[in-house]
This record gives C-alpha cells, structure tokens and sequence, in this order.
C-alpha cells in the first residue's frame, strides 16, 4: 500500500506540515494507554512534544494487512537524540482513512526507556 509507505516516509521527516497533511480535521489519536487526543491540531501539539527530544526518526517495517481504507502495520523505530544515542522500539499502528484524511490512528509500542532517556537528559 503506497499511503502507509508514503506517509510513513513523511512521519520520519519528522515536519508536522509534512505528516500532518494526512490527517483529517477531525483526527483522533490513541497513544498506548494514554486518554484519546481529538483534533488535528491537538493530535499535531502531541507529536510535536513527543518528538522534540529527538534529531531523527526511522521505520523500518515488517508485517502490514489492510486497504485503502483501513491498515494496521508493524514496525522497528529508532529514535536518535541530538548527542546520537540511539533507542529502537516495536511498534504497530493503525489507521482508519477516508476521503478526508486520516480519521483515528492507534499507536502501540513500549516507549519506556525513551521515555526514561529523556526525563535523564
């Protein structure tokens, strides 16, 4: 599926006008087990602090199902931080789309030693 690699390409030029074109207005984000983000400009805020620790980001993906519509994927994200240490996580994402954009985004990946790599920065 094109989309999942074209906008994933766009995620990990880490330039929210660049990924934040994909979604709709409407947008809800579903991070772990964090409480439901809603909008695309408070889905935008979110990622926009979530990455600000970071120099780069990379996916490498492994196992992808779905369609035009809807996709759920697999995969390995390495973060780098500006001294160059880098973290690798497992990650799957999923995606419900229409005409619109992107309409709910799921993310699910262990992010705790990001997390703890940060807050000891």
């Amino acid at each position: 599926m094109q989309w999942w690699t074209d906008y994933f390409n766009d995620v990990d030029t880490m330039d929210p006008e660049r990924f934040g074109a994909w979604f709709a207005d409407g947008m809800e984000l579903q991070f772990n087990n964090a409480p439901l983000i809603e909008g695309k400009a408070a889905v935008l805020g979110f990622l926009r602090e979530f990455t600000r620790n970071f120099s780069s980001l990379k996916h490498n993906h492994g196992q992808l199902v779905g369609d035009e519509t809807s996709a759920a994927g697999e995969a390995m994200i390495t973060f780098c931080r500006p001294d160059d240490a880098r973290y690798t996580v497992r990650g799957v994402t999923m995606v419900t789309r229409d005409e619109t954009g992107f309409r709910r985004m799921a993310i699910y990946a262990d992010f705790s030693e990001i997390y703890a790599a940060v807050q000891g920065a």
